[in-house]
């Protein structure tokens, strides 16, 4: 519920997801009752497809909209599908949700109901976007607006476990600023470089490459970039529009159409929320059934994957405890 689509959309989606699975998988879907009503009508059309899945109705009495005050929503709408939806992930009767809804109400659901990950105090938004030889973390891509030095490099913590998670050996790190010497942006940047950079020992691979300006970041040399959610939001949408207006150009060659489709930001999985203790998928709101399809199988692989635990042990890693503690040098607010 909250998303920009009529709810026939997400069903189109669950509906193709199911077809496209060879293992059984079980699928909760939180809604009001008309539009469980609208789901199960048109599970009738289709036995065949969803035979092959399990699938339960949990009913909502209310819905948070995209227009919402996150806050409040979340506050005043504790019946809401997202609320009742990471209730169920604390609960572990679900074991990742998924959600196209108010991002702000997301994130404040899940600051309030589900535990934080160790030495996590601030949970952000991840993406992968492409590069020229492998995917990269963007993080934070909207869960906060504005930071301060350790919320950046608790970002960098955070990345850097989620690529370890992808069994990416030696992550490299990258902060996103308006040029590549040390003293460039705001004060917040200048502090993280300097903790950052003591991640980098004469025993090992270098983890932090420092300052990356804008016109880098998809040229592959690194695997985490950090920045605000702000920033990144900006980021992200704006290489988003910029591979909509290159397709759309394209589309009258169609030899070439193919090989840059799988830039269309359908084809990621959602943005993953780091740092709290349970895996929570934000799709964009306005998520075609593809993009839906992408996000149910990139938490389904997250599963798979004990993306959790994983999570928990590399953000133990006694390589952030050999610099500076985040939490002593710089406050944990």
């Amino acid at each position: 519920m909250g998303g920009e689509h009529h709810p026939r959309t997400y069903l189109e989606a669950v509906l193709r997801f199911v077809q496209q699975q060879s293992f059984p998988v079980a699928l909760s879907i939180f809604a009001t009752k008309e539009v469980i009503g609208f789901f199960q009508d048109y599970s009738k059309k289709h036995t065949a497809a969803f035979d092959r899945c399990c699938i339960d109705f949990h009913e909502s009495k209310q819905v948070i909209h995209l227009s919402d005050p996150p806050l409040s929503a979340v506050r005043d709408k504790k019946n809401a599908s997202m609320c009742i939806g990471m209730r169920a992930l604390l609960e572990k009767k679900i074991d990742a949700l998924v959600s196209t809804g108010n991002t702000g109400a997301l994130l404040c659901s899940a600051k309030r109901i589900l535990p934080k990950l160790p030495n996590t105090f601030r949970p952000a938004l991840l993406a992968l976007m492409p590069t020229k030889h492998h995917s990269l973390a963007l993080i934070d891509i909207g869960a906060n607006v504005h930071c301060s030095a350790k919320h950046l490099v608790q970002f960098a913590y955070l990345g850097y476990a989620f690529q370890k998670t992808l069994k990416v050996k030696y992550p490299k790190i990258g902060l996103l600023n308006i040029g590549e010497e040390q003293y460039k942006g705001r004060r917040e940047l200048q502090q993280a470089y300097k903790i950052l950079d003591q991640l980098n020992t004469p025993e090992q691979p270098p983890i932090f490459l420092g300052n990356i300006e804008g016109r880098e970041v998809f040229d592959g040399h690194i695997d985490v970039l950090v920045t605000d959610g702000f920033t990144g939001n900006i980021l992200l949408k704006a290489a988003e529009g910029t591979v909509s207006l290159v397709l759309h150009h394209l589309s009258k060659n169609g030899d070439l159409l193919p090989n840059m489709s799988k830039l269309n930001y359908a084809e990621f999985p959602g943005a993953v929320l780091t740092g709290v203790d349970g895996i929570v998928i934000k799709c964009h709101s306005y998520s075609n059934p593809r993009a839906l399809i992408n996000g149910i199988k990139g938490a389904l692989n997250l599963i798979q994957n004990q993306f959790i635990c994983t999570m928990k042990k590399h953000l133990l890693s006694p390589l952030f405890s050999s610099i500076i503690p985040i939490n002593t040098a710089l406050g944990a607010k």
